[in-house]
């Protein structure tokens, strides 16, 4: 069996070892760990720390620390490894759950991997049109895809109608998501939504997007 379910849930919803930051060990280790796939007994929390870039303590990370974070998340010299475990294990018997896939992809996309082979990973990552997590929102920042401007433009507009947030602040975490992409149609949105917007608190980071410097 590729995982139990345990694993699954894990993947699902992280774990309280990850998510308290606890990825002691080297980078080597973890990728180590990563590569040898689930039997190996530090899978799962390889597999959570290839993620770690996306752990974000603060709302407020549209700036040049974070930007420069996630580049080199992008750069790091094991990223070729890292995408060619993650191919070997989309590739397993049984990894059609979507759980054991969004983990994998997650990892994967954490390192900037848009492409596995022919698998678009912004696409099947996004497609479902499910509620983003922050974490979610820190993985678009990376992959820097401009179909995230429209992801971030739909949640922007369901939040002013009164959606339910679903996370702590996630107004800000969509517009420091919003800084991190490079493309003309993210400052089309920042001013777009700069001149209806009255949260003050909200103008202001929209304003940080208009004035981000490449």
């Amino acid at each position: 069996m590729i995982a139990g379910a345990w694993v699954l849930a894990a993947i699902a919803g992280g774990s309280a070892l990850a998510q308290a930051g606890e990825c002691v060990d080297t980078a080597e280790h973890y990728v180590s760990a990563f590569e040898a796939g689930p039997d190996h007994r530090e899978f799962l929390s390889a597999l959570l720390c290839q993620q770690r870039g996306t752990w974000l303590d603060t709302p407020l990370w549209a700036g040049r620390a974070h930007a420069v974070r996630f580049a080199a998340a992008r750069a790091d010299t094991m990223v070729p490894r890292i995408a060619a475990a993650a191919r070997r294990l989309l590739a397993l018997p049984g990894s059609a759950s979507a759980e054991w896939r969004r983990g994998v992809l997650a990892a994967a996309a954490a390192h900037g991997v848009a492409r596995l082979d022919s698998l678009d990973v912004f696409a099947e990552l996004f497609a479902d049109g499910r509620r983003l997590s922050v974490p979610d929102y820190a993985l678009m920042a990376i992959l820097q895809d401009c179909r995230g401007v429209g992801i971030l433009r739909a949640r922007c507009l369901e939040l002013r109608a009164g959606a339910a947030a679903g996370a702590q602040d996630e107004p800000v975490h969509v517009l420091s998501c919003l800084y991190h992409l490079p493309c003309d149609e993210a400052l089309s949105l920042a001013k777009e939504l700069d001149a209806t917007e009255t949260d003050e608190h909200l103008r202001e980071r929209l304003r940080r997007v208009l004035e981000r410097q490449p």
